[in-house]
């Protein structure tokens, strides 16, 4: 696969890239290669002409929440059984495609395939990923399903990870909101990606030390702006017990600068917690003053980066 990618995106300015990309809206995906050229004409640079694809995808393709639920259905039931689970694939394939092409709508894997086809037809290395993608409600409590697809792309001889689905909104109860936001999942460090994607094919994690996928599963869920603000918690178990009175220690590294405005969110209160400097990182610590259990939720400048499940008990408890 090459070399490991750069940290980041660096300060590459891409507003000519967004321009083009605004230039042909509803574009037709009957010639993929044409548009692919059309999006990157007079561009220079291989991330220049990427950034005018990606954005491209993000703004005119939309999360297909029919298809969405109806696909997460069958993930679901037949999660134990995989030969039933690759055929319903197979079926379903055609139509998520169908959906694509005609109606510019569709799941993660027609995002990343489009984008990947794009990326190829102007002579960029692109992949199609597949894994594990990890929220509040996929792959936790002991499920493993592969349920979610992104890309890695070769630039200048690096390779990057993006996510053009999660790119471009997101799903809630009830529908699709789309909300292009480019600087979260856009050439993403493979450190902070790992928070919420794991591939099946656990080189394209772009780690020299992956962290194994048992861990992956029963880590702390980890959110959007904690890629955003460089938030990236000690590989430790999401569910914890420590006794009534001991304090509960949280290691982590978050962007320069910011380690002032990380905080604590409990049961809809704001606190903040005790955070101490330490070599590589952070230490941030809380004593519980009650037994119970509490969904505590780490904070940076008050959005919600990371979340555990805490269980406190009596100090004979443990």
């Amino acid at each position: 696969m090459g070399m490991l990618p750069a940290k980041g995106q660096g300060e590459a300015d891409y507003a000519r890239a967004d321009s083009m990309a605004g230039l042909f809206p509803g574009h037709s995906l009957d010639h993929p290669a044409l548009l692919a050229h059309k999006l990157t004409q007079g561009l220079e640079g291989d991330k220049e002409r990427f950034r005018a694809l990606y954005r491209w995808v993000c703004t005119n393709i939309t999360n297909d929440y029919g298809l969405y639920l109806r696909n997460r259905r069958k993930q679901v039931k037949w999660q134990s059984e995989p030969e039933k689970l690759a055929e319903w694939q197979r079926k379903f394939a055609p139509l998520v495609f169908k959906r694509l092409r005609k109606h510019h709508a569709t799941l993660c894997t027609g995002y990343a395939y489009i984008l990947r086809e794009l990326a190829r037809h102007v002579g960029l290395e692109a992949e199609l990923i597949n894994g594990y993608g990890r929220t509040a409600n996929s792959n936790v409590d002991g499920e493993a399903l592969v349920n979610h697809s992104w890309n890695a792309i070769r630039l200048d001889g690096v390779w990057y990870l993006c996510d053009p689905t999660w790119s471009s909104g997101y799903i809630r109860e009830g529908g699709v909101v789309s909300a292009y936001d480019d600087d979260v999942y856009f050439l993403v460090e493979p450190e902070l990606f790992i928070l919420n994607h794991y591939p099946e094919d656990v080189g394209w994690t772009l780690l020299n030390e992956p962290p194994a996928l048992e861990d992956f599963l029963s880590g702390p869920l980890s959110y959007k702006p904690a890629c955003e603000f460089g938030f990236k918690p000690e590989r430790d178990k999401m569910r914890q017990q420590v006794a009534k009175g001991t304090p509960w220690k949280v290691g982590f590294e978050v962007a320069p600068g910011l380690e002032g405005a990380v905080g604590l969110r409990i049961a809809d209160r704001d606190m903040q917690p005790i955070i101490q400097k330490r070599k590589g990182g952070f230490i941030l610590s809380h004593s519980f003053g009650s037994k119970g259990h509490y969904d505590v939720h780490i904070t940076v400048k008050g959005r919600i980066v990371a979340t555990y499940s805490v269980e406190v008990v009596s100090a004979s408890g443990i």
